[in-house]
Order: structure tokens, then C-alpha cells, then sequence
């Protein structure tokens, strides 16, 4: 947890913050592989953002499973506001992800991620023996997950600053060509030279 809390603090670079998340997360769950979702709020689905111990083939499988609120273990999640669980994906006949059930995986923990109780995203670690993850597992997940939005809000602020300071340093330039197009018009020029000038501009 001291290392995530560090990685989180230290780096802006949201995609290495959350695979450093979700590999502690699926290590100390015991699981064989997990996967952190940002919730895409225009188009209303879960995109992948960080996985651990999956092929490249069920990455993107995932990618394009689009998931919504209510679907899947994320989406029930989602729903809920609490972790949710499927301790046998065998016996989960509604379960939509098949391609991961036949890739051998079982069991499933899903922790949604809050921000004063709307849904950014969610945690979830897969495991190929079927059973329910325990209380203090579910607990430890809770606190990644915490983790995780803290990374993905940081991640956010940080592109609405770059993308404000881009506008300004526009309206700088802006600023200077009109400054200088001002200078220009108080020359004593002839017409069409001033208009040639203000073409330029």
C-alpha cells in the first residue's frame, strides 16, 4: 500500500500509477489477474485503462465487450455502489464475458471506484479457482480502489490544466498579432499597404 500511495503522489502518468494498482491488488488478493476500468461517462460504459495477467487477446476482447452500468460483475458493482462477487462464473449462466470464463477464470471481486457516490470507474481481479474472495480481501480491494481514483482524479485535473494553459498561451498569441496590427495602423501608410498588413495579420 506505501508503494502505490507513493506512485500515486509522485507521477502523473495515470497509466503506470494504475497498473502499479492493479498488480498489487491481484498479488495480494491472491488472484491470477485483474483489470481497472475509467467510466466513459458520454458514451455510459466501462474502457479498460490498466490490466495484470491477462493476453493480449482477452485485453481486447475486453476493449470491446463495452460494458454499462448493471452488466457484468463492474457493472452490478456500479449499480450498487459495493463490491460485488460471483464465486463461480460456471454457475452464472447470465455472466456476459464468456471469453474469460472459458479462458479458464472462476471467480470474480468487483469494487467500484466513487467520487462522493458517482461512478469513475471500477477494480476488478479475476481468479481461476472457483469460491468467494473473503471479508478482508474485499476490504483491502476497497482501499485500492480508493487508491485508483485518487490516481485517475489527479490524471484529470492535470489534462484540464494542460488543456486551459494551451487556450491561454492561444490567446496570448492572439493578443500579440493584435497588439502588433494595432502598431502597424498608426504607421503613415498608404491604404492599401495597411490593408495588405491587417490581410497578413
Amino acid at each position: 500500500l506505501g508503494e502505490v500511495g507513493r506512485a500515486v503522489s509522485s507521477s502523473l502518468d495515470i497509466h503506470s500509477v494504475l497498473t502499479s494498482i492493479v498488480t498489487h491488488a491481484v498479488e495480494l488478493s491472491q488472484a491470477d489477474a485483474g483489470t481497472i476500468y475509467e467510466f466513459d461517462e458520454a458514451a455510459q460504459v466501462f474502457v479498460p485503462q490498466a490490466n495484470y495477467g491477462l493476453a493480449e487477446a482477452l485485453i481486447e476482447a475486453l476493449r470491446e465487450s463495452r460494458i454499462k452500468v448493471g452488466e457484468s460483475g463492474i457493472g452490478q458493482a456500479a449499480a450498487t455502489r459495493a463490491p460485488f462477487q460471483i464465486p463461480d462464473l460456471e454457475r452464472a449462466s447470465s455472466y456476459p464475458l464468456a471469453f474469460l470464463r472459458d479462458a479458464g477464470y472462476r471467480a470474480l471481486l468487483a469494487v467500484p471506484l466513487l467520487r462522493e457516490e458517482r461512478v469513475i470507474g471500477g477494480l476488478v481481479v479475476r481468479r481461476k479457482v472457483a469460491g468467494a474472495f473473503p471479508p478482508a480481501v474485499v476490504d483491502l480491494l476497497q482501499t485500492f480502489a480508493t487508491q485508483s481514483v485518487i490516481a485517475i482524479q489527479n490524471a484529470r485535473l492535470f489534462r484540464e490544466i494542460d488543456e486551459k494553459s494551451r487556450a491561454l498561451a492561444e490567446l496570448s498569441r492572439n493578443q500579440e498579432q493584435l497588439s502588433r496590427l494595432s502598431t502597424t495602423l498608426q504607421e503613415p501608410l498608404s491604404l492599401s499597404e495597411q490593408l495588405a498588413r491587417v490581410l497578413d495579420a
